[in-house]
C-alpha cells in the first residue's frame, strides 16, 4: 500500500507510528526507521495524503477514518502481538490518540498532537476545511470523548512554551489512563528536541 510501510520484525512488539501534515514524523520517515532498527519490533508507519488528521482515510481504498482503524485491527490480529505502541506527532499525535483508542494499543505516546478539532491548530484553513466537510466521522473530532477508549496508558507530551501545544494538551486534563507531558521547550518541534536527548528512542522501547 502506498501510505502504509510494515518493517517486519519481531511481532511480539509492535510500533504503528502515524505521520503528520507534510508526511513527517517532524523528521524524515527514513530517522524514524533508523532511530528504532535496533529495536526488537515490527514497525508500520501510516501517512494520511490527504492532511486530514484521517478523516478521508489513507487511500488505496481505505478511504475512511473507520475503514483505516479496521485495518489496523485486522493486521495487528493477524501478527497477535504481546505490545502495540501507536505513536505519532502533530496531526499524527492525534492519529496515535485516535486510532489507539479505537485499536486497543498498549500505549500511546503523542507528540505535539492535537486532542480536539474545535480548539486552533497551526493550519486553521486546513481545519476549518475539516469542519465545514460535512464528514460522518465528525464525532471523532473531540477526542476527549473517546479517550482512552480501547487503549491501555495514554502520554502526551509537549513543548511547555508552546501555546497551542499546551492548550491542546491540557483539553485532555481529567481523562483517566492519560498523562500530560510538558518538556522545556518553546516550540511545536517536540520530536526533535526528545530525539536530540535521546529520550525518544528509549520511550518506544
Amino acid at each position: 500500500m502506498d501510505n502504509v510501510h510494515i518493517a517486519l520484525g519481531s511481532t511480539r512488539h509492535v510500533i504503528v507510528a502515524f505521520a503528520g501534515f507534510g508526511m513527517q514524523l517532524q523528521m524524515p520517515p527514513f530517522h524514524f526507521f533508523r532511530l528504532t532498527r535496533t529495536l526488537a519490533c515490527t514497525r508500520i508507519f501510516v501517512r494520511d495524503p490527504h492532511c486530514y488528521w484521517y478523516h478521508r482515510g489513507i487511500g488505496d481504498g481505505l478511504d475512511t477514518l473507520e475503514a483505516v482503524a479496521d485495518y489496523l485491527g485486522a493486521v495487528l490480529t493477524r501478527m497477535h502481538p504481546e505490545r502495540t505502541t501507536f505513536v505519532g506527532t502533530s496531526g499524527g499525535g492525534y492519529g496515535a490518540l485516535l486510532f489507539g483508542a479505537l485499536c486497543g494499543a498498549d500505549r500511546v505516546l503523542a507528540f505535539g498532537g492535537q486532542t480536539t478539532l474545535r480548539l486552533p491548530v497551526r493550519n486553521e484553513e486546513r481545519r476549518q476545511e475539516v469542519l465545514g466537510a460535512g464528514l460522518a466521522s465528525a464525532a471523532y473530532f473531540d477526542l476527549r470523548a473517546h479517550l482512552p477508549g480501547r487503549a491501555g496508558r495514554v502520554e502526551i507530551h509537549y513543548c511547555a512554551g508552546d501555546d497551542l501545544d499546551q492548550a491542546q494538551a491540557r483539553h485532555a486534563i481529567g481523562v483517566p489512563r492519560v498523562e500530560l507531558r510538558p518538556h522545556p521547550c518553546p516550540d511545536h518541534e517536540i520530536a526533535p528536541y526528545l530525539r536530540n536527548s535521546g529520550r525518544l528512542a528509549t520511550m518506544m522501547a
